[in-house]
């Protein structure tokens, strides 16, 4: 007789709920806290001068898509019934990388179109 392969059923926690809640949420939670801080200084010090335009507006649009992938995935996580352990880490860190990177950064790009005015606008004092 041939054994049957086991299969998990999709409800079986995927990982150990608070291992994971502590290692996602610990150092997800400080990436992401690194990553946002950095970002929003460059934005703050160097978007009014017209500096680093590529790293900021990358680093939030990153931001933003790595937000939507862990949303999604927490909320996969959610349908098909995992534990809050589970499904809250990637839900809060996704939800919070998909609003701040997504909404900031049409802020920090009107930011360097404004800085990059003033720009041509001296120029064009100066002769």
């Amino acid at each position: 007789m041939i054994p049957t392969p086991s299969f998990p059923s999709p409800s079986d926690p995927w990982f150990d709920p608070q291992t994971f809640g502590a290692w996602f949420g610990g150092l997800g939670g400080a990436l992401v806290g690194l990553l946002g801080g950095l970002t929003g200084a460059a934005g703050t010090f160097l978007a009014p001068r017209g500096r680093a335009r590529r790293f900021v507006l990358g680093s939030l649009l990153v931001q933003a898509l790595v937000g939507a992938v862990l949303l999604l995935l927490g909320v996969a996580a959610v349908l098909v019934g995992q534990p809050y352990g589970i499904w809250f880490p990637p839900v809060l860190i996704g939800g919070l990388c998909l609003g701040l990177g997504g909404g900031l950064r049409p802020e920090m790009a009107r930011r360097y179109r404004a800085a990059e005015e003033r720009r041509i606008e001296a120029e064009a004092l100066r002769g």
